[in-house]
Parts: structure tokens; sequence; C-alpha cells
């Protein structure tokens, strides 16, 4: 369940999603925030890296290909500096070596409807979710 308690208040878990397409972030954030989520929305990586920055983000969705900055590239630097934080990797193109070490789960924009809410309650709800491998949801 996304609403938690904290020291006797209740909060809501916060998913950014960065995306150079607008038409799939605004589809993304519908499915996030019908399932309960905050959603923040970037349009590519370095607006997203300065909102991980700038504050609470419990999870991630990220495009594998956007311009100034790729998905694969912002999800090896939030690595670096936030080690713990959930990372899903959305593409439409096959998944890479590199995007399997850096992402938690790997998740086609093809069936990205059908899947984004669910994946996105398993890594939340799994405190452990970086000591797992890598998922890829291609069945």
């Amino acid at each position: 369940m996304p609403d938690q308690e904290d020291k006797g208040e209740s909060f809501c878990r916060r998913i950014l999603c960065i995306d150079n397409d607008w038409d799939l972030l605004k589809l993304e954030k519908l499915i996030l925030e019908t399932a309960g989520y905050e959603v923040l929305l970037a349009n590519d990586g370095a607006e997203g890296m300065n909102l991980v920055k700038g504050g609470r983000v419990d999870l991630v969705v990220l495009d594998a290909e956007m311009p100034r900055m790729a998905g694969t590239e912002l999800a090896e630097r939030l690595r670096t500096t936030q080690p713990a934080l959930p990372i899903i990797m959305v593409s439409g193109v096959a998944v890479r070596k590199r995007s399997t070490k850096t992402a938690d789960r790997y998740i086609p924009k093809a069936k990205m409807v059908m899947t984004l809410g669910r994946e996105v309650n398993r890594l939340l709800d799994n405190k452990r979710a970086l000591s797992t491998p890598m998922t890829l949801l291609n069945e």
C-alpha cells in the first residue's frame, strides 16, 4: 500500500518519472496516481537528477534513451549518489547489459501499462530491492 505511517504522520510515496516523451509521462502519472502515489515529472535526465537532489524521492521510473543524458547514465549516477533508491528502466529498445546493472527492473514500453503499477509496488514493498537481481519483464 503506498501510504505508510512515519512517526505518527501519514505520507504518500513519491515517484519520479523521467522521459522526453510528455505523452508517456502523462500516462505514467495517471497509472501511478491512480495507484495512490505522488508523481513528479522530468523531461530529461538532468532535470530528473536535480529533482532527486532537491527532495525526497522514493523510486525513479526512467526512459533508457533520452537526449542530453541517457537513462542508463542517469541510473549510474543515481547508484553512486543514492544506492538504495529503486530504479525502473522503461524502454522501447532491447535491454542492454549495462542497464541490467543499474536498474532494479526493466519494463518494455509495450508492456508498461500492464506492469508499471505492479512493479512499483513490489520494489517499494521490498526492503531488499537492490539485493535481488534485476528482473526483465519480457513475458
